[in-house]
């Protein structure tokens, strides 16, 4: 399908409400890095806290894996703070992988018949594959927030990481599940935004079949190496590898993850650039991180 006949085909309703969906996904983040900190003694409205996420998001585009994203956020952060709310915001950024992890494993899980048939592969490597994202997101979420509580890692773990782990778990078990949930709620927005423009790409395809789809996907993109444009040619890889199982054009699924990037980070990525330069000498001492 050429690009032409995509753009006269395409549901634009369906894009426009992509777009309507790119806010409450930055103001989900936004609301989960307040609860993420709350434990700091911080009275910042709720618009330093977007204006924070939006500068990490800009300056985390431009560097690999996104490693600049965190410093970038400490625009919003006042003096005295910053290395506190550095590792808490590093620490439970992990989240967003474990969910990842786990619901793209059993997604992949689930479609292994599928990759299995269609590559003309073995299934049982498809769902070894799944299992072992399954197990490796309980693995990482048990180390990082419950080792402390648990007998047998506490016996066999070295006494000096335990002693590293133990010093990062600053949150009840409320709040943690609390933040567990809200991620769970930014990645739906974000899944369903892939899906939406799949479906305005390609209107023949069925929701209930895209959603593992874009599981899986979103699972391979959060385990590849990341950097601003090359990023683009390894999503659009990996948007084609995924989605031409079905029957999803390649054209249309280089547009999906082009249109999702575009949306989601080119465009929010505008005003945190602007607050990033407004005040230069203010961002200079912002961004030392203080020991």
């Amino acid at each position: 399908m050429h690009l032409h006949a995509l753009s006269e085909n395409a549901n634009w309703y369906l894009l426009a409400l992509v777009c309507l969906l790119m806010p409450f996904n930055w103001i989900t983040e936004t609301w989960r890095w307040k609860l993420i900190l709350h434990s700091l003694p911080l009275k910042l409205p709720y618009s330093k806290y977007l204006g924070g996420v939006l500068t990490g998001l800009s300056s985390g585009t431009f560097t690999p894996n996104r490693i600049g994203e965190m410093p970038g956020r400490l625009w919003a952060i006042p003096q005295g703070h910053r290395t506190k709310a550095l590792v808490l915001t590093s620490v439970y950024s992990s989240l967003q992988l474990i969910v990842s992890l786990l619901v793209g494993g059993l997604s992949l899980m689930w479609l292994a018949p599928r990759f299995s048939a269609n590559l003309h592969t073995h299934g049982y490597g498809w769902m070894l594959a799944g299992m072992g994202s399954v197990l490796l997101s309980v693995l990482i979420f048990i180390l990082l927030y419950h080792s402390q509580k648990i007998s047998f890692i506490k016996k066999y773990l070295p006494a000096f990481i335990l002693t590293r782990i133990s010093s990062l778990e600053m949150h009840e078990p409320g709040t943690l599940y609390k933040i567990l949930l809200i991620t769970l709620l930014r990645y739906l927005i974000y899944a369903s935004q892939y899906v939406l423009i799949i479906i305005a790409l390609s209107p023949a395809s069925a929701a209930w079949v895209l959603y593992p789809a874009v599981f899986v996907l979103l699972l391979l993109m959060s385990i590849s190496p990341s950097m601003f444009l090359i990023d683009m040619g390894i999503r659009g890889s990996l948007s084609i590898f995924v989605l031409s199982q079905f029957g999803i054009a390649d054209v249309a699924s280089v547009l999906t993850v082009s249109l999702a990037w575009f949306i989601n980070i080119v465009i929010p990525s505008l005003p945190g650039v602007y607050l990033f330069v407004s005040n230069p000498r203010n961002n200079r001492k912002k961004l030392r991180i203080e020991n």
